[in-house]
């Protein structure tokens, strides 16, 4: 059954990279996707309490570590940093700007850390995957399925926008038209219209071809094989990381 929905949940016409495929290739691919949801989510958290900033740099670069281990590629990984770095860089500044250049070390690098480690476990996981993890963690089922569905959504509203260009482009349209200009206003409002059209239209679709596949409303939750060493040898670092962090913040360990 899993098999057989998959397809349609997830699409396999995406334009640009598939983050399901960037999820086959990474080297934490095989593990347990609930294991490496909490190993990523204790550090996090742990990261969170740290104030010293020598103990935040080694944070960042145990969640750049981990995210060099994963296999992603650094294309992949620039694309997807490049909008946290900027967030983490406006946040910090917000802060530094009253506490001076150190609490604007602090807070940037905390949030690169944490990231990191979330993209480590999240960007090797398939959405798929992912969905199935979030039911084993016994988050509610119909916000696992609004979560898959509107992930699938995100790529039709996607490529029915690309159509969209691509037609106009066709007929000649001129991309360097001013943008808040009077044809600029009324295309863009015109291709809004017609996505918001479409992917209704398309998601109908979606929604009968899930029901001939005897969808129900849930997941099917297969069996997952038995933990191994890879999943231990995960968890164990990013808790002993979090562990240690925490305790050389309270003192505990100097």
């Amino acid at each position: 059954m899993a098999g057989r929905l998959t397809p349609i949940l997830l699409g396999h016409e995406l334009l640009g990279d598939d983050p399901d495929e960037i999820a086959e290739r990474s080297r934490f691919r095989a593990l347990d996707p609930v294991l490496k949801l909490l190993g990523a989510l204790a550090f996090s958290l742990s990261v969170a309490f740290l104030v010293d900033l020598r103990l935040v740099v080694l944070a960042a670069a145990f969640g750049l570590a981990l995210l060099l281990v994963s296999g992603l590629s650094v294309p992949t990984l620039a694309l997807r940093y490049a909008p946290v770095v900027a967030l983490a860089a406006f946040a910090a500044a917000s802060v530094g700007i009253f506490r001076g250049p150190e609490a604007f070390g602090v807070l940037f690098l905390r949030i690169v850390a944490a990231t990191s480690a979330l993209f480590a476990a999240v960007l090797s996981t398939p959405s798929f995957e992912m969905a199935r993890a979030l039911r084993r963690l016994r988050l509610p089922r119909i916000f696992v399925n609004v979560f898959l569905l509107a992930y699938r959504y995100l790529f039709v509203f996607q490529e029915e926008a690309a159509r969209m260009r691509r037609a106009r482009a066709a007929r000649g349209a001129d991309a360097r038209t001013r943008l808040l200009s009077k044809d600029a206003l009324r295309a863009t409002a015109d291709t809004a219209a017609m996505v918001l059209v479409r992917a209704h239209r398309r998601s109908r679709a979606l929604y009968r071809a899930l029901l001939g596949r005897h969808y129900d409303g849930d997941l099917p939750l297969e069996r997952r094989p038995p933990v191994g060493l890879p999943e231990v040898a995960f968890l164990a670092a990013t808790l002993a990381a979090s562990a240690g962090l925490l305790l050389a913040s309270l003192g505990v360990i100097r």
